[in-house]
């Protein structure tokens, strides 16, 4: 026969803790920071891509001007058609991707705006005047190195871009 209790209390049990709750599913604070954490980076990397694309042409000029450079020096090109070159990469460069306003110059116009683009005098006074009209004599004048440096500091200047 079973033994019955008679006090209601011995049959129940312990007090325990409930246990702790589980990381997932968050809460909507943690949605809501995770929705803006991913917006903020997609935004970020479109912007760098956007950027980066942005840059392409001067980059592909840069490196072109600095093979012509090359190819002069070693001789697969002539001194007119380096200055040829030269003259029509940076014009390809300002009309089509930055300064839309160039296209109709040419000579000392030409020239003003590529100093006012440079920030200097280096086309007008210096070893860019051959750009101008010059570079369509016989044998123009000029010292490549100089005329290099000229063009490469107005490829990495910021101004360019505006």
């Amino acid at each position: 026969m079973a033994v019955m209790q008679t006090d209601p209390l011995q049959q129940l049990r312990d007090v325990h803790s409930p246990p702790d709750p589980g990381w997932w599913p968050p809460a909507a604070g943690w949605w809501l920071l995770g929705i803006c954490l991913a917006a903020a980076l997609i935004w970020a990397c479109w912007h760098l891509w956007q950027r980066w694309h942005h840059g392409a042409p001067l980059r592909a000029a840069r490196q072109l001007h600095e093979n012509n450079y090359i190819a002069y020096n070693e001789g697969r090109l002539t001194m007119q058609h380096y200055l040829h070159e030269t003259n029509e990469l940076l014009k390809r460069l300002l009309v089509r991707g930055y300064h839309h306003d160039v296209a109709p110059l040419s000579g000392s116009g030409w020239l003003e705006a590529l100093d006012r683009i440079s920030d200097s005098d280096e086309f007008s006074q210096g070893p860019g005047q051959v750009l101008g009209d010059t570079r369509f004599s016989i044998n123009p004048e000029f010292d490549p190195q100089l005329l290099h440096t000229a063009v490469k500091h107005l490829l990495t200047s910021g101004r360019i871009q505006h």
